[in-house]
């Protein structure tokens, strides 16, 4: 890793671009992973319109053997992502932000320089607390943030797209050619034979997924709650690295998932989870008028938790939870899998939509219930809501 010098160095010159010059003092570590290093800097004796301390993200691996731009995980790919999407923010809502300001980037350092929102609360810690009141407000919270952020973005997804393909290569994705043979891999785990009508439901996700029309918006796309915080009535999301122009509602369901892409997973109370999905659909309206008709809502809602489901055991294949759960934070995979296939069969059925998928989604779950009931526990409730 780079000295902190080098990184200070960096972000002076990144600061003295957006406020004038500045003095970078104390560096405090707020993070750290294989994939990025994050530091607080204090600003010391800070000028007119600077502010007193920032924070710096670099990324690792920019420019290694191992950065592969053709894969949607290289260093490169992430970076350009996060660059792209608090530009991006700060340009389109800068009088509503969702995600820390932007100063600027220097890319040959492989840092980002932004805002500092402080000793802000991620929500990991609320939900893994004890008061179920902080952590409903959270969760409210949270889910009023990314339908407003979805709302205020979607009529200007051609512009990010120009932004983001400005600041690197583009971002390859993670196609949807998997969906298929995954989904028939599960079912041939279980001996299970497909229904009529399955392929032409799989095709539909695909299609769906690919290009999701009215539902087109900025997304996230890894909005897990150590990834977002409450100040005061205001939320905020960090952690942009995957964010892309997609299906609304891959961000739009994680309540009722819940949290795919995150290790911090619990169950959360169904009316606290029905007063999320009311109030992200109140926001996303806004800018996303489809989400006004019940009908377009439900089957939007119906693709994203069928892709969640299937994407775990793209993951984690299934010939593999059979012969050994794994342990991920509080829960385990074949805890997920099982919530995620429940999800499914019920949001298909109320949708009418994907129903193919869904029937064999109930009947997975049963087939694994009688494996697994034994040995695997209902996924608890988060413990903020067992306090109660």
């Amino acid at each position: 890793m780079e000295s902190i010098e080098a990184v200070r160095d960096a972000a002076t010159r990144v600061m003295a671009g957006a406020v004038g010059e500045v003095r970078l003092g104390t560096a405090t570590s707020l993070t750290g992973s294989d994939r990025s290093t994050v530091l607080r800097f204090m600003v010391d004796g800070p000028p007119d319109g600077a502010p007193s301390s920032i924070v710096v993200k670099r990324a690792i691996g920019l420019g290694s053997e191992e950065d592969d731009p053709t894969r949607p995980d290289s260093p490169t790919i992430r970076y350009a992502n996060e660059w792209a999407s608090l530009q991006f923010l700060g340009e389109v809502a800068a009088d509503e932000p969702f995600a820390p300001r932007l100063y600027g980037a220097d890319r040959d350092a492989g840092v980002l320089v932004m805002q500092d929102l402080g000793h802000m609360p991620l929500q990991s810690d609320i939900l893994l607390g004890d008061d179920p009141d902080a952590a409903k407000a959270d969760l409210i919270a949270y889910a009023t943030t990314v339908g407003r952020m979805h709302a205020r973005t979607a009529p200007h997804v051609a512009e990010f797209k120009r932004l983001r393909n400005s600041l690197g290569p583009p971002n390859p994705g993670f196609g949807w050619e998997w969906i298929v043979p995954t989904f028939h891999g599960m079912l041939d785990c279980l001996g299970i034979p497909p229904v009529d009508g399955l392929d032409d439901d799989l095709a539909t996700l695909a299609a769906c997924m690919a290009d999701p029309g009215d539902f087109a918006t900025f997304i996230h796309a890894d909005p897990c709650p150590d990834n977002g915080g409450r100040i005061g009535d205001r939320g905020y999301l960090i952690d942009f690295e995957f964010s892309h122009i997609g299906h609304a509602l891959m961000d739009g369901v994680y309540g009722r998932v819940p949290f795919p892409t995150c290790w911090c997973v619990g169950m959360i109370p169904e009316d606290v989870a029905g007063e999320m999905d009311r109030a992200y659909r109140q926001e996303l309206s806004r800018g996303c008028p489809a989400a006004l008709n019940d009908q377009r809502y439900a089957r939007a809602v119906a693709e994203a938790c069928v892709f969640w489901m299937i994407l775990l055991c793209h993951w984690h294949p299934l010939p593999n939870l059979i012969e050994e759960d794994r342990e991920w934070g509080p829960g385990t995979i074949r805890q997920r899998l099982l919530v995620r296939l429940a999800v499914a069969a019920g949001v298909t059925a109320d949708a009418d939509h994907l129903t193919a998928i869904g029937e064999m989604a109930g009947v997975m779950a049963g087939v694994l219930h009688e494996r697994w009931d034994a040995d695997v526990a209902p996924m608890p409730l988060y413990p903020a809501f067992q306090a109660t």
